[in-house]
């Protein structure tokens, strides 16, 4: 009887070590925006270096998160809204070895395969889902010029209302992108990451009309670390 209790009450505890939590800061996480609102009405962050939201009003923005309050994406919005941003305080990320996760849900009335959207852009990194490849793709663009990889349409499922957690890595020679925890796609890359102290939220960075993301975004890690769990 008592080895069968103490079966149980394992197979509770593996159980209860595979839900979903909220990021931690440690000593690689360059910013952790959790998105939750404070007081004021300002957004908690976390980490030595930590960042800034830029956006007008919180107004229309926050909604229910995985872990708290998130960043709702309305596409199109009505009246325009300008781009949500987020900047890294101390320089942003280090040139190489890197790590950005996060996560999405698509919003219930979306039609999802309709056109491609950008979920957090700079004039030098992407994540982006694509119609036509009905996939997620990670993109940065490095001394040697683009380098991109991406999910295929086996592994990559959204579903409206359903939340993602994707990630990114990248360690000086190879990009990896992970989708739930799992790595999906890796692409040999190789110099030094451009400009990555501002980045974009919910639209295309270099043209912010397009590419827009109608869903809710939350738990957005930056790290100086090609991080290989999530």
């Amino acid at each position: 009887m008592k080895r069968i209790v103490a079966i149980f009450l394992l197979a509770g505890a593996v159980g209860r070590a595979a839900e979903p939590q909220p990021s931690s800061p440690d000593k690689h996480t360059a910013a952790l925006f959790h998105f939750d609102q404070g007081e004021g009405g300002a957004f908690t962050t976390a980490a030595d270096k930590a960042g800034t939201v830029q956006l007008g009003t919180h107004q229309n923005y926050v909604a229910e998160g995985r872990f708290g309050d998130g960043l709702q994406f309305t596409e199109p919005a009505t009246p325009p809204r300008p781009p949500v941003k987020v900047t890294l305080a101390g320089g942003g990320l280090e040139a190489t070895g890197i790590a950005i996760d996060f996560w999405f849900k698509v919003e219930q009335t979306s039609p999802i395969i309709r056109h491609d959207f950008y979920l957090l852009s700079n004039g030098g990194l992407f994540f982006r889902y694509s119609t036509d490849r009905h996939s997620l793709e990670f993109g940065l663009m490095l001394s040697d010029g683009w380098v991109a990889c991406a999910s295929s349409k086996e592994n990559t499922t959204l579903a409206p209302g359903k939340w993602v957690h994707v990630a990114s890595t990248y360690d000086g020679s190879e990009l990896r992108l992970y989708l739930d925890g799992r790595r999906v796609a890796v692409a040999p890359g190789k110099g030094d990451l451009a400009p990555r102290d501002v980045f974009v939220l919910g639209c295309c960075a270099w043209n912010e009309n397009q590419g827009l993301f109608s869903g809710v975004i939350d738990e957005l890690r930056f790290s100086n670390l090609a991080r290989t769990e999530f």
